[in-house]
């Protein structure tokens, strides 16, 4: 009785899931720095929507799929006073596990799952680094140009 609930039980599991859902999930860390830190961080999705503010250093999660079969795209914004604004691109790509479904998860896994819960995707770079530049202003006031 217990081998045949362990087999049910393993069956639906490879019938009802992805691979890459199971291994990476539909969300991804991803780790921002800024120099200097102490940045403002925005984070905006490819709706123009701001998803997250928040300060450099900083560890954000960030939702790997925007819909079936597409992946989530977002813009990174900083700005500390004194610097130029800056910003980076996160994109997604193909995520090795999703392969896994050739393997494990089966059509439903291939067609439905990943798919559906964005876990197909990765998300790049899984850590961005930002130097801000600073401004004019700041430069010439470094410099000894600019009296107060």
């Amino acid at each position: 009785m217990k081998s045949a609930t362990l087999i049910s039980g393993l069956l639906f599991i490879l019938l009802f899931t992805g691979c890459a859902s199971v291994v990476s999930g539909t969300r991804q860390r991803i780790a921002v720095n800024s120099t200097p830190s102490g940045a403002r961080l925005s984070v905006i999705d490819s709706d123009g929507a701001t998803v997250l503010k928040t300060n450099t250093p900083a560890v954000i999660h960030l939702k790997r799929g925007k819909g079936y079969f597409a992946g989530s795209y977002y813009k990174v914004q900083m700005e500390a006073d004194g610097y130029q604004p800056s910003a980076a691109n996160i994109y997604p790509t193909l995520n090795g596990w999703y392969a896994g479904n050739i393997l494990i998860g089966g059509i439903i896994g291939l067609f439905f799952i990943d798919p559906a819960t964005g876990a197909m995707w990765s998300l790049e770079p899984k850590t961005v680094n930002v130097t801000l530049e600073v401004s004019p202003g700041k430069a010439a006031a470094l410099d000894g140009n600019v009296r107060p």
